[in-house]
């Protein structure tokens, strides 16, 4: 959750994966690699708590905060297939809120993401920020959640914490399962 890293994380996922310099171009490997898609964008909303790439993460006697999926997957649902660098990089996976109705409809894919943070919040460069990316990192991306046991039900509270950010770290995340999954695939037809 280190702010600083998180920059330098998007930094490098943009020169990683962005643009025809993009080391996986140069590599020639954006056509061969499936990269790890772990968003829940796709899934019934009414049967889990995560948003996209995220979810709220509940510790006792303290207001919930986001945190990346990682490795974690809701249960009863099954994944998702590996995809191609352009559909995995450029599909929307984060939606917003609007206040007269929740959730919206994924508007951000994780290229908007990394390169809103890389460029616009302070990493390689900065440019100013939209007030639609504003709403979503700062101002009005909410979603109540409370704890529940079988005794009793908590009161709900806002999540707190940049979903952009977090989302950021789930991106990472994708980006190494899979190169590490088609290192080991490599490894093995040699």
């Amino acid at each position: 959750g280190d702010e600083l890293q998180i920059i330098n994380i998007a930094a490098r996922l943009r020169v990683i994966l962005e643009g025809p310099g993009a080391l996986v171009n140069q590599l020639h490997l954006a056509r061969k690699l499936r990269f790890a898609d772990t968003s829940t964008h796709w899934l019934d909303r009414n049967r889990h708590t995560c948003v996209g790439l995220i979810r709220p993460h509940l510790v006792p006697s303290s207001p919930p905060v986001w945190k990346p999926l990682l490795d974690w997957w809701p249960p009863g649902h099954p994944p998702r297939p590996p995809a191609t660098l352009h559909a995995w990089w450029t599909d929307k996976v984060m939606p917003v809120t609007l206040p007269e109705s929740g959730l919206s409809d994924p508007r951000y894919s994780r290229r908007d993401l990394v390169i809103a943070i890389a460029n616009k919040d302070g990493g390689t460069h900065v440019d100013r920020r939209g007030v639609e990316y504003d709403e979503f990192t700062r101002d009005f991306f909410t979603m109540e959640v409370a704890n529940k046991t079988s005794e009793v039900e908590g009161d709900f509270m806002p999540v707190q914490g940049n979903p952009a950010e977090v989302a950021l770290r789930q991106i990472g995340h994708e980006v190494l399962m899979t190169l590490d999954e088609q290192a080991v695939r490599a490894a093995l037809l040699r």
